[in-house]
C-alpha cells in the first residue's frame, strides 16, 4: 500500500509538472500569433526571382537539391547517371563531385541515387554527425549476397534489386571532398522491382539534442502492388538510430510502435500508406507525420494528405484524420511548412506546389502547429506561376538554410526564391513597432518562465539518482524455480520475476556501451576468452580517473521472449560519489557470474565449459582495499603525522627526545599499512605496502593538512622507517 502511495505521488508530480509545460507552451503560441497578426498584416504581393543556374549536362539531368545548412546558395545534388554534387555559388569551379556510384572502381550495378539528408549535428564541430551525410540508392542484388537485408520471408517473390542506406562523411581537412575511408553502409532492403526504393530521408527538424528520439532517421518506402498485404511493402515509414551498436550497423530505438508484434519488423514506424510522395512534421509540439500519399480505398484511388501517429496500420482501414483529398496528384517534394521570414504572410502555412490546368500553382492550408483538424481543409490559392514557370516543367519545394522558400525547375536547372513586398505607410510601421516592443517584452518574460521550469525538469530527470530510481537495482537467483527476481532500490519484496528459460538476450553495459552480448536468437554464447576481455575492459575502465562530473555506470539488460527489456543498473558512480552499495569490482563478479549463469540456460551449445574462477594476489587485494575502504579521516591521518615534522619545545630534554623519536615512529606506522608485515614477507608486500603509504601522504598534502615541508620530512621517516 506504502509503494502504491508513493507511485501515485510520484505521477501526480509528473502530470502536474507537464500540465505546467503545457500550459506555459500554449501561452507562448498564443502570443506568438499575437505577434504576427499585428505585425506582419500585409497584402500578398509575392515575386519570383532566379537566385542560381546549375550545369546542364547533356546525358545527366538533376533529380534532387538540397540546400546547404550554413553557406547560402551552395547546394548538395544528385542527378539521374548515380552522382552526387557539391555545388557552391561563389567559384569559378561550382561543382564538386563527391560520390559516382557508376564509377568503373563500384562493381555493383548501381541504377539511381533516391533520396539524400544531413545529420541534424552536421554544422557542429566535435559532435558526433558533424559533415555526416546519408543517401539511398536501388542496386541488383547480389547472387552470392552475404549483407543482412529486411525483406519479408514468408513473402514469394524475386527479390533481384536492394535498396541500399549508407552513411558518408566529409573529409575534416576540406569539407568539399568526401573521406571514403568512413564509407559505411547502414541498412538493405530486399526489392522486386528498380523503380521502388527508399524516396525519401529525413530527421525530425524539431528534435533537440538534449532529447531523447534525437538522431532517430525516418525512412518512407512506397508500396509494391503485388506485395501490399505485407507490412514491409504496403507503403511502410521506418524510423532506425543510424549509429552503429556494438556488431550491428544501426539499431531498434526502444520506443518503436510494433517491437512487440512478430509479424510486424522492429523498424517500422507506420505501415499501409500505399504510395508514399512524401511526409513532414507540421506540429513542433508533437510526433505526428504529415504524409502525402495515393490511397486506394473501395476502388478510388485518391491523393491524400493524412495525419499518422506511431503504429498506425492503414492497410485495412483508411486514415482517420486525412486533411486534404484529391484526384489530382502531388510530385514528390512538393509540400512544406513555411517558418521563414521573406514572406510572413505564409508563416507556419502548409504549403504546397501542385500543376493544374492552369499550371503550376501555391496552395496553403491553415497553421497546424496548435490544433490539428480531423476535417478536410480547404486549399488557398496563394500565387499563381503561369508567367514564370511553364507547365510542363518539373517543379519541387524547398526550404533554405533561413527556412525562405526554394523552387528548383528540373528541367531547366534552375533555383528560384519567393518574396513577399510589404505595402505599409509609416504611421502603421511607427505603430507596430511601438506594439511589437511591448508584446516581446511580455514574451521575453514568458519564455525565460518556460525555460526555467523546463530547466529544472530536465536536470532533475536526468540526475544519476534519478536513473537509479527508475530502473532496477538489484538481481536474485531462486534455485528452485530457476528464475531471476529484479528488485527496485532500497526493495526486497515486490520484485519482477523472470525465469531463465523465457529470456531471450543478456546484455552488459558500460554507460550506454555494449560489452557482452549472451543471444539465444543470434546464437552468442559465452566463454572464458569473452570474460577475461570483459574483466580487462572494466579494469581499464576503473583506472581511469574519476572527475567530477563524470559518471560510471555498469548494467545488466535482460530481454525476454516478449521483447520486453529489464534494466538493471548495479553500479553507478558520479564523481566521487558511489550511488549504489556495492563495490566496482564486487559487481564485475556478479555480472560475470550472470552472464555464465544465462548463457548456460540459453545458450547452452554456444557456451564453452568454465575455467576455475581466477585468484586475486594478495598485493592487488590490499591496494583495492586502501583506495576504496579507508575510511579514516584525513584530519586524524595527518594529526598522527604532524607531531613527528613539528615537535614542541623541549622542556626536559631527556623526555623531549624519545618523545619525538616516538611520534616520528608512529607517523611512519600510521602512514603504513594498519597491520605491520613481518620482515619474513616477499619484496613485493613490502612494495605494495610503500605505494599505499606514500599515496597516504600524497592525499594529504592535496587535502591541504601537510605543508610542503611537513610532507618531505614524513616521507623521509617512512622510507628510513621502512628500510630500516
Amino acid at each position: 500500500m506504502e509503494k502504491q502511495n508513493r507511485m501515485s505521488a510520484n505521477n501526480n508530480k509528473h502530470n502536474a509538472a507537464t500540465q505546467t509545460r503545457k500550459r506555459l507552451s500554449y501561452l507562448l503560441a498564443i502570443s506568438l500569433i499575437f505577434i504576427h497578426s499585428i505585425v506582419f498584416a500585409q497584402s500578398n504581393d509575392f515575386s519570383l526571382g532566379q537566385i542560381s543556374q546549375l550545369s546542364n549536362a547533356q546525358q545527366s539531368q538533376w533529380q534532387q537539391i538540397f540546400p546547404h545548412p550554413s553557406r547560402q546558395g551552395d547546394y548538395f545534388a544528385f542527378n539521374n547517371q548515380g552522382q552526387l554534387h557539391l555545388i557552391t555559388s561563389q567559384e569559378s569551379n561550382s561543382e564538386h563531385l563527391l560520390i559516382d556510384l557508376n564509377s568503373k572502381a563500384n562493381t555493383a550495378q548501381v541504377k539511381r541515387f533516391t533520396a539524400f539528408t544531413l545529420h541534424p549535428n552536421f554544422n557542429l564541430k566535435d559532435q558526433k554527425g558533424f559533415a555526416t551525410f546519408y543517401t539511398a540508392h536501388v542496386e541488383q542484388a547480389k547472387k552470392n549476397r552475404n549483407q543482412a537485408r529486411l525483406s519479408e520471408r514468408s513473402a514469394k517473390a524475386d527479390f533481384d534489386y536492394d535498396a541500399v542506406l549508407t552513411q558518408w562523411q566529409l573529409s575534416l581537412a576540406n569539407l568539399k571532398k568526401l573521406d571514403s575511408a568512413n564509407k559505411r553502409e547502414v541498412l538493405r532492403i530486399a526489392l522486386t522491382s528498380q523503380s521502388k526504393g527508399i524516396n525519401q530521408l529525413a530527421f525530425n527538424p524539431y528534435i533537440k539534442s538534449w532529447n531523447e528520439n534525437f538522431g532517430l532517421l525516418y525512412l518512407a518506402l512506397s508500396a509494391t502492388k503485388d506485395l501490399q498485404a505485407y507490412p514491409l511493402y504496403s507503403g511502410a515509414i521506418l524510423r532506425i538510430n543510424p549509429k552503429k551498436y556494438g556488431l550491428r550497423n544501426y539499431s531498434i530505438p526502444n520506443t518503436n510502435p510494433f517491437l512487440r508484434h512478430n509479424n510486424i519488423n522492429d523498424a517500422i514506424y507506420t505501415l499501409g500508406n500505399q504510395d508514399i510522395q512524401q511526409f513532414v512534421w507540421p506540429n513542433k509540439n508533437s510526433e505526428q507525420l504529415l504524409i502525402s500519399h495515393r490511397y486506394q480505398e473501395n476502388d478510388t484511388l485518391q491523393q491524400r494528405l493524412s495525419l499518422s501517429s506511431a503504429g498506425d496500420d492503414w492497410r485495412n482501414r483508411a486514415p482517420a484524420k486525412s486533411l486534404y483529398k484529391s484526384m489530382r496528384t502531388l510530385n514528390e517534394q512538393s509540400m512544406l511548412v513555411y517558418r521563414g521570414r521573406n514572406t510572413p504572410s505564409l508563416l507556419n502555412k502548409l504549403l504546397l506546389v501542385q500543376n493544374t490546368n492552369n499550371g503550376w500553382q501555391l496552395f496553403s492550408l491553415a497553421s497546424l502547429d496548435n490544433q490539428p483538424s480531423n476535417k478536410l481543409l480547404p486549399p488557398q490559392l496563394e500565387w499563381q506561376f503561369s508567367q514564370h514557370i511553364p507547365k510542363e516543367s518539373s517543379l519541387t519545394l524547398h526550404a533554405d538554410a533561413n527556412g525562405e522558400l526554394l523552387f528548383f525547375n528540373g528541367n531547366d536547372s534552375a533555383i528560384y526564391q519567393l518574396h513577399q513586398h510589404n505595402k505599409l505607410n509609416n504611421n502603421t510601421t511607427d505603430q507596430q513597432a511601438n506594439t511589437s516592443l511591448m508584446v516581446s517584452i511580455v514574451l521575453a518574460v514568458l519564455v525565460l518562465i518556460f525555460w526555467y521550469f523546463a530547466a529544472k525538469a530536465i536536470k532533475k530527470k536526468h540526475s544519476a539518482k534519478t536513473l537509479v530510481r527508475k530502473q532496477y537495482a538489484t538481481i536474485s537467483y531462486d534455485d528452485k524455480n530457476h528464475a531471476l527476481t529484479l528488485y527496485r532500490r532500497h526493495e526486497k519484496t515486490n520484485g519482477v520475476d523472470i525465469k531463465l528459460s523465457n529470456i531471450r538476450a543478456c546484455q552488459v553495459l558500460l554507460g550506454d556501451n555494449c560489452l557482452v552480448e549472451v543471444n539465444s536468437e543470434l546464437a552468442f554464447g559465452f566463454d572464458n576468452e569473452l570474460e577475461h576481455q570483459l574483466r580487462d575492459t572494466l579494469k581499464k575502465e576503473h583506472a581511469d580517473k574519476m572527475i567530477e562530473g563524470k559518471v560510471r555506470r555498469l548494467s545488466l539488460v535482460l530481454t525476454d521472449h516478449n521483447k520486453q527489456n529489464y534494466i538493471t543498473c548495479l553500479y553507478l558512480r558520479k564523481g566521487n560519489n558511489r550511488i549504489t552499495k556495492k563495490s566496482y569490482f564486487e559487481v564485475v563478479d556478479d555480472l560475470v557470474e550472470w552472464c555464465w549463469l544465462i548463457a548456460q540456460n540459453i545458450t547452452p551449445e554456444q557456451t564453452g565449459k568454465r575455467d576455475k574462477k581466477p585468484k586475486i594476489s594478495a598485493e592487488e587485494v590490499a591496494l583495492y582495499q586502501h583506495r576504496t575502504h579507508d575510511e579514516t579521516p584525513l584530519h586524524k591521518q595527518a594529526a598522527a603525522i604532524r607531531p613527528a615534522t613539528h615537535p614542541e619545545p623541549r622542556v626536559k630534554p631527556a623526555v623531549q627526545e624519545n618523545t619525538i623519536q616516538e611520534n616520528a615512529t608512529e607517523a611512519a606506522t600510521a602512514a603504513s599499512t594498519e597491520a605491520e608485515p613481518s620482515s619474513k614477507q616477499h619484496s613485493s608486500k613490502e612494495d605494495t605496502e610503500l605505494v599505499i603509504a606514500l599515496e597516504k601522504l600524497v592525499k594529504l598534502q592535496q587535502q591541504g593538512f601537510l605543508s610542503a615541508d611537513e610532507f618531505a620530512q614524513a616521507k623521509a621517516k617512512l622510507l628510513k622507517n621502512l628500510i630500516d
